[in-house]
């Protein structure tokens, strides 16, 4: 997104300047400038900045849950990611080999397959790296 704007920002400059009146002072003309490159700055921004604050809420929320929670708790909460990751993932393997083995494949609607497929998309995707990086916590 961000280079994006850095290409977006001096065409726009540009057609600022063509539009603008020839009567305008140079520094009047330097403050719109400013204006409609901020204005394009918040609008291109806005969206992933809105993000980013649900992200943070989202993990203060979670540490919250982890500190008022007993080890008991935290150790299904985690529990549940490892098994239900790896789950996922032995079905949609077993579907695969199976038939190699003569040996029944577990029956699965697409949708299904979809859901798997979200689970193993989790489980080894972002939030898994911030968590062996972690950098989930330090956030």
């Amino acid at each position: 997104m961000l280079p994006l704007l850095g290409i977006i920002a001096p065409l726009a400059t540009k057609v600022l300047d063509s539009i603008l009146p020839d009567n305008m002072s140079e520094e009047e003309k330097h403050n719109a400038t400013m204006k409609a490159q901020a204005l394009m700055y918040e609008q291109m921004m806005g969206p992933i900045s809105k993000e980013l604050e649900d992200l943070a809420d989202a993990r203060a929320n979670e540490r919250t849950a982890l500190n008022k929670a007993g080890p008991i708790v935290n150790g299904l909460r985690a529990g549940v990611t490892i098994f239900g990751g790896y789950g996922a993932l032995s079905v949609v393997f077993w579907n695969i080999i199976a038939p190699y083995f003569d040996k029944t494949r577990v029956v699965l609607s697409t949708e299904e397959y979809a859901i798997l497929g979200g689970i193993i998309a989790f489980y080894f995707g972002k939030r898994l790296t911030e968590k062996i990086k972690g950098s989930s916590a330090n956030k």
